[in-house]
């Protein structure tokens, strides 16, 4: 064997299985290796008939080995879905004339499934694997409901064990009680997609790989199938001594696997569809508290595992824990294991991360990582643009987000697929609105929406730029869409408030605020509940408004002069007095709530009182030109005429063009001419 055929087999092994291909041909013809070599490479990648050739051309015992037990499997598959194989038998028959024989090989598989309390998706998870699967193996860790009366109804076989906290353990409860060739791990809240039966049959007969795999679709919108989160872990293998789970959370088979020696490949055409990530699942389960503590423990046991540290940093990304999933992220960075396939998902986190705590110069850097570790894909590329955006480096945000056209999704990498299908046109449609492009934003945003008509965070950036733009009725209805959404419920409901409000519709705006306070005691609503009931003329709605801020908060000294005056327009003095006295007692060097006062007792004949509360004010600010007319009127009013004169005096000076104080003074002069 020659240096260059050796130097294939090293290729083949580190499982660059294109270079090796290419390595081996460039090997002289009479080389031994050459055929050895791409034998192997064949027999990987899924091309039997020529790792056939080889080894007629150079008979070797491991390629002769694997090839027979893939004929056999076929074969066996063949027969046991009552199919002829034309092509499966020319292949066998070569294969024993080159004096091999075939060895006993199953195709039996095992679905292995481990369920608590899975009544409402069990059954539709069960039915999917109807005709792919020979036997259905159901643990449960202590179902309450009528989980195992419905598995058992679709032919499972359940078993029952004891829940230790730890999900490696009870899948392995699952292993044990298999007894097919091969098992396809599946959860309840998952189904297999009716196109991939023949994909997986297609698996079961290249028993030369340990496992397979498989794409699964994570849905994370409560609706619809457009918000996706795409990942690729190995949900097909071998049952085979020694392959189990590891790991308490986010358990793995690959490990045990990868101890066999049999290389593990993707399997395209298989489709599993997870609803597990819905909102609505994920609260009804508590999942993201319970995760979240289990990897917590997971890490603090094992803190050199960097998958675990980057399950983590995912979930708590998830939770909106920004900086917790920063940490993890970078104590991920610190612990990659050799080739891991989520190195650029960890910088990703990262970025993300980094992003959302309000230091997008940071998130560059960890695009800029990937990059350097030849990792960079769409979903960097995406976190490069959002990251300038933030920056405000508008121009090079919106090169970088359109760069993503041309980029395809990496399918080895988990991630969010709504990048590809319409995240990128929203981020462009902010990009655009955010630097003044109206119009295109708005193209972006409709773009977006005719993947997910339901996207929120599309129709609220919509609404807002529609906002901007003045057009106030589209704006609401965008807003009115978007009222009930998880996450952006509050916004949309002051968005909502603004646009009735612009359109004179107080009333409704009130009601709005009264039932957005209720839920989130935001001030910001409030202040558009109060202004509503302010410009629709309601006292009654204005009163309401303050009192229930009151019940939670304490009101500022002028909340409470408005909240006064409310009382006045009311008829009701006292209140009106009572918030009088507490703008006081908040701020006793503000003159605004004694001259309201003031105001008050004047208007209900209480003039001694009055003229002490005018004093009082200005004594606090003696440059209120009304505040001395006022109380010159309650000193005439108390017969103290000497003292109205002066205070009219002062108004005068302070404003001599007051036509009160004039005419009151007039009036002064001519009485005492008249008395004279």
């Amino acid at each position: 064997m020659s240096p260059q055929s050796q130097l294939a087999l090293e290729q083949f092994r580190d499982g660059r299985y294109q270079e090796a291909e290419r390595t081996a041909l460039q090997c002289p013809p009479d080389d031994p290796g050459r055929c050895v070599a791409l034998g192997m490479v064949y027999l990987h990648t899924q091309r039997e008939a020529e790792a056939l050739n080889c080894l007629e051309s150079a008979p070797d015992a491991t390629v002769a080995a694997l090839l027979g037990v893939h004929l056999a499997a076929r074969k066996a598959l063949a027969a046991k879905l009552g199919r002829q194989d034309p092509e499966g038998e020319r292949m066998a028959a070569k294969f024993q004339a080159l004096g091999y024989s075939l060895p006993k090989q199953g195709v039996r598989l095992s679905a292995c499934l481990i369920v608590k309390d899975e009544s409402a998706t069990i059954e539709a998870c069960l039915k999917s694997l109807k005709g792919v699967a020979d036997e259905i193996v159901v643990v449960d860790t202590g179902s309450t409901d009528d989980t195992i009366a419905r598995a058992k109804k679709n032919g499972a076989m359940v078993y029952q064990t004891e829940w230790t906290d730890d999900f490696s353990a009870a899948r392995n409860v699952s292993l044990q009680h298999a007894t097919g060739d091969w098992a396809l791990w599946i959860d309840a809240d998952e189904t297999l997609d009716p196109g991939s039966v023949s994909a997986i049959h297609e698996a079961l007969m290249r028993p030369q790989f340990g496992g397979f795999f498989v794409r699964i679709v994570n849905y994370l919108a409560d609706t619809g199938q457009a918000a996706q989160y795409v990942h690729r872990p190995i949900r097909l293998f071998r049952l085979a001594d020694g392959v189990k789970f590891v790991g308490r959370i986010h358990e793995q088979v690959s490990p045990s696997i990868h101890v066999t020696g049999r290389p593990c490949a993707n399997l395209d055409g298989v489709v599993l569809h997870h609803s597990g990530y819905r909102p609505q699942a994920m609260r009804d389960k508590n999942k993201l508290e319970r995760t979240i503590s289990m990897l917590e423990r997971e890490v603090a046991e094992r803190p050199e595992d960097g998958f675990q540290w980057f399950n983590l940093a995912n979930v708590l990304s998830v939770a909106g824990r920004y900086a917790d999933a920063e940490h993890a992220a970078v104590q991920a960075s610190r612990n990659f294991p050799p080739k891991a396939s989520f190195v650029a998902p960890v910088y990703h986190l990262m970025a993300v991360s980094r992003i959302e705590l309000g230091r997008p110069q940071d998130a560059l850097a960890a695009c800029d990582e990937v990059e350097r570790l030849g990792l960079h894909n769409i979903v960097n590329q995406f976190n490069r643009a959002h990251a300038l955006m933030r920056l405000r480096r508008f121009e090079e945000a919106l090169a970088a987000v359109r760069a993503c056209d041309g980029m395809e999704w990496n399918p080895d990498i988990p991630g969010d697929y709504g990048i590809v299908t319409h995240k990128k046109h929203v981020l462009e449609g902010q990009i655009l609105a955010q630097s003044g492009h109206l119009d295109e934003a708005l193209a972006a945003f409709d773009a977006a929406l005719a993947v997910d008509p339901d996207y929120d965070v599309v129709l609220y950036s919509k609404a807002a730029t529609l906002e901007q733009k003045g057009d106030t009725a589209e704006a609401l209805a965008a807003y009115d869409r978007v009222v009930g959404s998880e996450a952006l419920d509050m916004p949309a409901r002051k968005g909502a408030m603004r646009m009735r409000i612009a359109l004179n519709d107080f009333d409704q705006a009130v009601t709005i605020g009264k039932d957005t306070w209720v839920r989130y005691m935001d001030e910001d609503a409030w202040l558009l509940w109060a202004g509503a009931a302010e410009q629709a003329n309601d006292p009654l709605a204005l009163d309401a408004c303050y009192e229930a801020y009151a019940q939670a908060n304490t009101p500022t000294p002028q909340m409470w002069v408005n909240w006064g005056r409310v009382h006045e327009a009311l008829d009701k003095p006292q209140g009106a007095y009572d918030c009088y006295a507490e703008a006081m007692k908040a701020a006793p060097q503000d003159p605004n709530a004694c001259f309201n006062a003031a105001d008050l007792l004047y208007r209900l004949g209480m003039h001694h009182e009055a003229a002490v509360l005018y004093q009082n004010g200005l004594q606090l600010d003696s440059m209120k030109p009304e505040g001395w007319f006022c109380l010159g009127n309650c000193l005439a009013q108390l017969g103290l005429a000497d003292g109205a004169r002066l205070a009219y005096g002062k108004t005068l000076e302070l404003d001599p063009q007051h036509a009160g104080a004039q005419h009151n003074l007039s009036l002064f002069e001519a009485s005492q001419s008249q008395a004279a």
